[in-house]
């Protein structure tokens, strides 16, 4: 009982000094997808709401729509839910694509 306490302790300090040295602790490496899509999800949807601009190549509606496609699947992800969902991995995947290939735009 007192060692179990003690292996406790000893966790918590170890992750509160990687938090502080490195800021994060390696808890945030287990299902490091998910834990990014949370530090994701409500970044994405903020530049939605303020983005003032588009690529060159496409219009503003476009440009939404992809940015949707982009939020929808970081939601999914942070959420949990596309595990208990087959039939949505590919949907899921095609805002991934669309997150990596216009990564660079994602600027204000």
């Amino acid at each position: 009982m007192r060692w179990d306490w003690i292996a406790r302790f000893m966790t918590l300090l170890r992750c509160f000094f990687q938090r502080r040295i490195r800021g994060f602790d390696d808890g945030d490496l287990w299902n490091l997808d998910t834990h990014l899509a949370i530090l994701i999800a409500p970044r994405l949807r903020a530049f939605r709401a303020k983005t003032l601009g588009h690529p060159a190549h496409m219009t503003a509606e476009e440009w939404e729509e992809i940015l949707d496609k982009m939020q929808w699947s970081m939601d999914m992800l942070a959420s949990g839910q596309v595990w208990e969902m087959d039939d949505m991995d590919e949907r899921v995947q095609e805002g991934l694509d669309l997150f990596g290939k216009y990564f660079r735009a994602l600027w204000w």
